[in-house]
């Protein structure tokens, strides 16, 4: 499920495999360019994953908030 809110796209992912307490629904940010905005967190002190592509087109990193809840930025289409 994706919604518009105003200068970013936030989608909600089910993921993982279905294990009853163990995969928790995650907010995926969309976001124009992953690398700058990853390095953006990364200045803010924010901790990263290195960027991973789950299928061709799509790029994705996690981070968790400081409540601990996993959360991902993603990017779609950059073929660099």
């Amino acid at each position: 499920m994706v919604f518009k809110t105003g200068q970013c796209s936030l989608a909600l992912h089910g993921g993982g495999e279905k294990r009853i307490g163990e995969d928790a629904p995650k907010f995926v940010f969309k976001v124009e360019e992953i690398e700058p905005t990853r390095q953006y967190l990364l200045d803010a002190g924010v901790e990263m994953s290195e960027i991973h592509s789950p299928a061709p087109g799509i790029k994705v990193c996690d981070t968790r908030d400081p409540e601990g809840n996993v959360f991902s930025i993603e990017s779609v289409g950059q073929e660099r």
